[in-house]
């Protein structure tokens, strides 16, 4: 039975993510050339990724089948996912990352940062000290899981939420 329940919530992720790459290519056919609406998705390989496991299974798959991705609409930054990003690689003159709004190394002290809505002033990561590692959002408590904070951008923003149709419940 566990079984069954784990294949059941890998396939739901899969069409979530999924619907996220057709908004994806829909968005950019639309925008084609538009210097100010755009998304750049890079592959990535996540084995290289410290602890790739330990990371929550909808975060693997997105960056699987989607990389990292800076996305712009309106010729502003809406969206950042990236591969984890730590703290003292990207410090600044106060020993901390100015860019990622509500992470403190105090509040924070053993995160990983992964993705942003500059736009919104809202970073997410995950807490590195437990296992598996936990979904955080630094600025506050909306989002449950990585792939609800990047489906709520797709479904708030006005210029992606044509693109994005809502996952069929399983």
């Amino acid at each position: 039975m566990t079984k069954i329940i784990k294949e059941n919530q890998k396939e739901n992720l899969q069409v979530r993510i999924e619907n996220i790459k057709l908004a994806i290519e829909s968005f950019s056919s639309t925008y084609a050339g538009d210097k100010h609406n755009y998304i750049e998705a890079t592959p990535l390989s996540v084995d290289t990724i410290k602890d790739i496991q330990a990371y929550p299974e909808d975060y693997q798959m997105f960056l699987r089948e989607l990389g990292m991705i800076y996305l712009a609409t309106n010729d502003c930054e809406t969206l950042v996912i990236l591969s984890p990003q730590y703290e003292e690689q990207y410090p600044d003159d106060y020993g901390e990352c100015g860019m990622w709004w509500g992470y403190t190394p105090q509040l924070f002290p053993c995160h990983a940062r992964a993705g942003l809505l500059p736009c919104g002033y809202e970073s997410v990561g995950f807490d590195l000290r437990s296992k598996p590692f936990l979904f955080t959002n630094f600025s506050d408590t909306k989002y449950s899981s990585f792939l609800t904070f990047v489906e709520e951008e797709f479904r708030e923003n006005e210029h992606l939420r044509p693109h994005f149709k809502t996952p069929r419940a399983h």
